[in-house]
C-alpha cells in the first residue's frame, strides 16, 4: 500500500482510533490476536462443558478443559511415584485426578489397581470401596470392572454386598467371580446357599484349590456324616502346606464352632498364634463360643484384656456383636463411639451402629447418628437414604410421626445404594404400619431382587396392608413360582385369589392341595371352603366352614366369614338367615373388591326377596 493511499485510509478511520491501530501496528496486532487468543481459550478452558460420562448416566459428570489437563499430570505423578515404590502417594494423586474427572475410568483402574497391588501400603482407604461401587456404576455389567471391583469389596470384608452385587449376575459370572461368589456366601454364613452354588456352577472352579478348601469346610460342617471325616483330613493336611495353611487353619475354626468343638477351636487357634498368622476376628470367633458355653463373664474378660485393637472395621463390628451376645450391649455401643473416627468412613460400620441404637432404643442418639452420616464424604452418598431412614426411625421411636413421615419421603426421594439396607428399612417400616412408604422403596429394588421369594412376600405384605388385593395377586403369584411347594406361599396366592375373585379353578387346586396336607389347619379350611364356595358348590362350602371356631379368627378374618356364610345362605335360598348374617358383617374391615362383592350380594338378595314379599302380602 502507498503513502498517498495510506494517508487517505488514515483519514477515513479517524474516527475508529482501534481500528487504525491495527491496520497499520503490526505488533500491536500480534498482541491484540493473542489476546482474544487468551480470551477464547478461556472460555473454552474454563467452563465446565465438556460431558465425560457415558451416555444416559445419572448424574451427568461434566469437566472444563482445566480438569482434564489437571487430571492427565496428576495421572503422570500417580504412575511415577508408584514406579518409585511409593503407593500411598500415588493413591493419593489418583484421588485427586479422579476428582478433577469423575468419570474418568483410566483414573478409576489406577486407583483401584493401586490398592489392590499394595493394600498394605495404603493409609486412605477409606474411599476404596465408593471408587469401586461408583466404578459398577460407569461400566454397568463389564466384567473386567465386576471382577476388580468385587476383589476390593472381599478385602474389605464387605462380603454381605459382594454377595448380593454377584446375586443378580450368578447365570453369567467367570471363573474368578464364581470364586468370589462362594467365598462371599461362605463368609456371610449362606453355608445353603453355598452348597448350592457348588453344585450348579462348581465345574467352572473345582480345580481352584482355595474352592476346594471351602468345600472341603462346607462338608466337615455341614455335609452328610460319611463324608464330613474326610473333608475333615482335607483341612487337617492343608494346614500343614505353607501355601494354604492360614486358610485352612481359619476354615478349621469355622467347622470347630459349627460342630461345637470347643478344644479343636483352641488347638487350631494357637497354631495360627504360633505362626503370627492369627488376627482378632480368629479370638472373636473363640469368646463367642465361650459365651455360647454358658461363660459369658470370661469371654468379656478375655475381650477387654486382648492386647490388639481392633485393626479393620468388620473387627470393630464382631467385637461388637460378642458383647451384646455376652449381654454387655452397652460396651458395644462404646466401642462403637471409640472407634468412629477411625473407621467411620465405612458403611457397614455405620449401619452395624445403628441397628444396635435400635435395638436398645436410643432415639435421640439414633436420630444424631442419621444426620452424622451425611456430614462424612465418604459415605454421604452411599447412605443418603439409609441416614433418612435412621431419623425417621428415631422420630417415630420419640412419638413424633409427622417429622418421622417427612424424614422417610426424603429418604425414598434419595434411595439406597445398597439394595439389602433398602428390603431391610421395608422390613422395618412394615413393623412401623407404614406400608406404603415400604412399598416404594420395594418398587425401587424390584430388579435387584424379582428372584428372591422372600422380596415377593414383602410385597405381598405391604399388598394387604394396603388392602390391594390386585397387587396381593401379583406379589403371591411371583412368589408361587419361585417356590410351589411352600405351604405359607401356596396359603397367600390361594387367599389373594379368593380375595380378589379371580381364577377359581386355581383357588380350589391349591387350597385342596393344602388341605389335603394339614386338614387341621384353621387357613386352610377357611380357605377351602370359600374355593368350593367361589366354584358353586355351597352346599359343601357349607358343611366345612360350619366346622370352624370363630374364636380362633380376627377380626379381619370373621367379616371375611361372614361375607361367605352370607353368600351361602343366599345360594341355599335361605333368605332371613342370609338378611341376620348381612347385619353382622364389619364393611370397613373388608377389601374393595369384597365390598364390591357384598353390595352385588345384597341388590341379588333384594331383587329376590321383593317377590316373595309382595306375594306374601297379596296373600
Amino acid at each position: 500500500m502507498d503513502d498517498e493511499r495510506k494517508q487517505d485510509l488514515a483519514g477515513r478511520l479517524a474516527e475508529y482510533p482501534l481500528l487504525r491501530v491495527l491496520l497499520f501496528e503490526k505488533w500491536f496486532r500480534f498482541a491484540f490476536a493473542f489476546f482474544l487468543l487468551v480470551i477464547l481459550g478461556g472460555l473454552l478452558f474454563l467452563p465446565k462443558i465438556w460431558v465425560t460420562s457415558p451416555k444416559g448416566f445419572l448424574p451427568v459428570v461434566k469437566v472444563s478443559l482445566l480438569d482434564r489437563a489437571q487430571a492427565w499430570s496428576l495421572k503422570r505423578t500417580a504412575r511415577k511415584t508408584a514406579a518409585q515404590g511409593h503407593y500411598d502417594e500415588a493413591n493419593y494423586a489418583w484421588q485427586t485426578a479422579l476428582a478433577n474427572n469423575r468419570a474418568d475410568l483410566e483414573s478409576l483402574h489406577g486407583l483401584l489397581n493401586n490398592y489392590l497391588e499394595h493394600d498394605r501400603a495404603i493409609k486412605q482407604r477409606r474411599y476404596i470401596v465408593p471408587q469401586a461401587l461408583w466404578l459398577l456404576r460407569l461400566t454397568g455389567t463389564n466384567t473386567a470392572d465386576l471382577e476388580m471391583a468385587a476383589e476390593v469389596l472381599q478385602r474389605e470384608a464387605l462380603t454381605e454386598y459382594l454377595a448380593g452385587i454377584l446375586e443378580k449376575r450368578k447365570s453369567s459370572l467367570t471363573p474368578k467371580l464364581e470364586v468370589s461368589y462362594l467365598r462371599a456366601l461362605f463368609d456371610t454364613g449362606d453355608y445353603r446357599g453355598f452348597a448350592a452354588r457348588w453344585e450348579q456352577g462348581h465345574g467352572k472352579v473345582e480345580n481352584n484349590p482355595e474352592v476346594r478348601l471351602y468345600r472341603a469346610a462346607y462338608l466337615a460342617g455341614w455335609g452328610p456324616p460319611t463324608e464330613s471325616a474326610e473333608a475333615l483330613k482335607q483341612l487337617d493336611d492343608a494346614t500343614q502346606d505353607p501355601g494354604r495353611r492360614n486358610l485352612a487353619c481359619r476354615l478349621r475354626l469355622v467347622v470347630s464352632a459349627q460342630r461345637n468343638e470347643l478344644a479343636e477351636y483352641e488347638k487350631f487357634l494357637k497354631q495360627l498364634e504360633d505362626w503370627r498368622a492369627d488376627t482378632l476376628m480368629e479370638h472373636v470367633g473363640y469368646w463367642k463360643m465361650l459365651v455360647a458355653a454358658g461363660r459369658p463373664a470370661r469371654a468379656v474378660e478375655l475381650a477387654e484384656s486382648y492386647p490388639t485393637p481392633p485393626g479393620a472395621t468388620k473387627e470393630v463390628i464382631e467385637l461388637a456383636r460378642l458383647f451384646v451376645l455376652a449381654g454387655a450391649r452397652e460396651r458395644a455401643l462404646d466401642l462403637f463411639k471409640r472407634y468412629a473416627g477411625e473407621f467411620g468412613n465405612a458403611a457397614n460400620f455405620w449401619v452395624s451402629y445403628a441397628q444396635e441404637l435400635i435395638q436398645a432404643k436410643k432415639w435421640s442418639e439414633l436420630r444424631d447418628l442419621g444426620v452424622s452420616i451425611r456430614s462424612r464424604d465418604a459415605v454421604a452418598d452411599l447412605l443418603a437414604g439409609y441416614s433418612y431412614f435412621l431419623e425417621g426411625r428415631a422420630e417415630f421411636g420419640l412419638e413424633r410421626p409427622a417429622q418421622a413421615d417427612a424424614a422417610f419421603a426424603k429418604m425414598v426421594e434419595r434411595g439406597f445404594e445398597f439394595p439389602q439396607l433398602a428390603i431391610r428399612a421395608a422390613s422395618e417400616l412394615l413393623l412401623l404400619n407404614r406400608p406404603s412408604i415400604a412399598l416404594d422403596l420395594l418398587r425401587k429394588t424390584e430388579d435387584d431382587f424379582k428372584n428372591d421369594p422372600n422380596y415377593w412376600g414383602l410385597v405381598f405384605g405391604a399388598a394387604m396392608a394396603l388392602k390391594r388385593s390386585d397387587l396381593m395377586v401379583h406379589a403371591a403369584g411371583e412368589a408361587y413360582k419361585l417356590q410351589p411347594t411352600s405351604r405359607t406361599v401356596i396359603n397367600n396366592y390361594a387367599a389373594a385369589l379368593l380375595i380378589h375373585r379371580q381364577n377359581p379353578e386355581e383357588a380350589i387346586r391349591l387350597t385342596l392341595q393344602l388341605y389335603a396336607q394339614i386338614p387341621s389347619s384353621l387357613p386352610a379350611r377357611v380357605n377351602h371352603g370359600a374355593a368350593l364356595l367361589f366354584n358353586g358348590r355351597p352346599a359343601e362350602a357349607a358343611a366345612l366352614l360350619k366346622t370352624v371356631q370363630t374364636n380362633l379368627l380376627s377380626r379381619e378374618q370373621v367379616a371375611m366369614l361372614n361375607l361367605d356364610l352370607l353368600e351361602i345362605q343366599f345360594r341355599l335360598g335361605h333368605l332371613d338367615q342370609a338378611r341376620a348374617i348381612n347385619e353382622s358383617i364389619q364393611e370397613d374391615l373388608l377389601y374393595p373388591s369384597q365390598r364390591e362383592w357384598l353390595n352385588k350380594l345384597r341388590q341379588q338378595i333384594s331383587e329376590t326377596a321383593a317377590p316373595k314379599l309382595e306375594a306374601r302380602r297379596s296373600g
